[in-house]
């Protein structure tokens, strides 16, 4: 079946009712997402994702605190490790997004009672080093 035939059965044709059915549409549709956009950014949490590199010895692991330089809770990791190439403890966590203005912000882990200092970065951690190749 043809485009046009298609366009007849639904009672539609090629010219300007098509675009006009189509334009409404689109708006109706382009309406809903922005009332959607809108009531997801109100209900968003104010949490950003960010990596944790700790500048002291310590592995850091999942629901340990994260801390301000003044010792107050911020957040928690959500998982951390041992990195083999970084030699350092590394970990992803979330934070308010007022309380992380940049990357490299100080921030301490609360390790077995014992405050860390650490590092917020950019993930990943390890850079990519491989090439593909493009089919």
């Amino acid at each position: 079946m043809t485009f046009r035939r298609k366009l007849r059965q639904l009672n539609l044709s090629y010219s300007g009712r098509f675009a006009k059915k189509a334009l409404s549409i689109n708006s109706s549709v382009l309406s809903l997402c922005k009332q959607l956009r809108k009531l997801i950014n109100q209900n968003a949490p104010d949490a950003r994702r960010v990596g944790i590199k700790l500048l002291e010895a310590g592995v850091p692991r999942e629901n340990f605190d994260i801390l301000s330089m003044e010792g107050e809770t911020i957040g928690k990791l959500s998982s951390g490790c041992f990195s083999p190439n970084l030699k350092i403890g590394i970990g992803m966590g979330y934070l308010p997004a007022s309380k992380v203005k940049k990357e490299g912000s100080p921030v301490l882990v609360s390790i077995r009672n014992r405050h860390v200092k650490a590092i917020t970065s950019k993930m990943p951690f390890v850079p990519q080093t491989y090439y593909r190749k493009s089919e």
